[in-house]
């Protein structure tokens, strides 16, 4: 064994750890592990890190909807480990070539790459994760996502949305995309955001920063939100400020099949603040209610919010 090379060892780790979390597991898988831990000291330790790692990814994450895990997809070549655990979803990916993702209204997903890094996917996101020998990529495609990147400084992380860039080395940052629309959200380190073809300079995004782009190359926004706020959809809350309830629902419809709805222009234009739960319209309609000066009514299967 002692010819084995570390990242061999780690891909076996990872498939170790899918196959015990999945719903095929056998008898045999759980003495197999036994054994392949007990042939050398490297496989206990690789194992007790990538264990260390999916506990920190799914310790408090929220998840709508548990990713179903196929044996398949567990001995699959291209991804060594796809995993779900009760309370959270996890996905490791043991990947050279490129693996696609897909978030369904409603759910959230954590992916853990083979590097460290750990993503974690809002509702209704769209993206492909590329790892290489020079950079490791992801192309968001739509949605949000949240990157806590492991620190490689021979491989930068690149995310690419549109003709965009956000460059980092290690570091913890949300990217947003709505269409050419796009949100850079630092939680701690540095990135440096490109857009490629116009003659507008880089920026350079420390901890607190917040840069929006809009669709127009001069179209910017830097701002230093409250972070926890603007990360709160990681633990499956919206929080409003002071929000207009037109702007409220739209979030809160990312998340729920059954879609808020006002009829009433002048109903739209009230201000809602407050923390509220993804996923639960009716309770947020049963506080509008509450607070506002708003009826709740339910036409064919919609929550629809009336003036008094």
């Amino acid at each position: 064994m002692e010819n084995e090379t570390q990242k061999t060892i780690n891909a076996q780790a990872a498939a170790w750890l899918a196959r015990l979390h999945s719903e095929a597991r056998l008898p045999a898988d759980e003495a197999g592990f036994q054994a392949w831990v007990a042939e050398d000291d490297r496989h206990r330790a690789a194992f007790e890190k990538l264990t260390m790692m999916w506990d920190a990814a799914t310790g408090d994450g929220h998840v709508a909807a548990r990713p179903r895990v196929s044996r398949r997809a567990v001995l699959a070549g291209s991804v060594v480990a796809a995993v779900a655990a009760v309370g959270g979803g996890l996905m490791v990916l043991k990947n050279r070539g490129s693996q696609s993702f897909e978030t369904a209204l409603g759910e959230q997903r954590k992916v853990l790459l083979d590097d460290g890094t750990q993503l974690t996917m809002d509702t209704g996101t769209r993206l492909v994760v590329t790892m290489g020998d020079q950079r490791r990529a992801v192309d968001l495609l739509s949605g949000r996502a949240h990157f806590v990147v492991a620190k490689d400084s021979l491989r930068p992380f690149v995310v690419t949305a549109g003709d965009r860039q956000v460059v980092a080395v290690g570091t913890a940052f949300d990217v947003a995309r709505d269409g050419d629309e796009l949100s850079v959200t630092m939680v701690e380190g540095k990135v440096i955001v490109h857009q490629s073809g116009h003659s507008v300079r880089d920026r350079t995004l420390v901890a607190g920063d917040r840069l929006r782009l809009g669709r127009a190359p001069g179209d910017t926004k830097q701002d230093r939100p409250d972070v926890l706020v603007a990360t709160a959809w990681q633990a499956g809350r919206a929080v409003f400020d002071n929000t207009p309830l037109n702007d409220a629902i739209v979030e809160l419809n990312r998340y729920d099949r059954r879609q808020l709805v006002i009829t009433d222009p002048a109903v739209g234009d009230l201000r809602i603040s407050g923390s509220y739960e993804t996923g639960a319209s009716e309770a947020f309609a049963s506080s509008v209610a509450e607070l506002l000066p708003v009826e709740v009514s339910h036409q064919s299967g919609k929550i629809v919010l009336n003036r008094k």
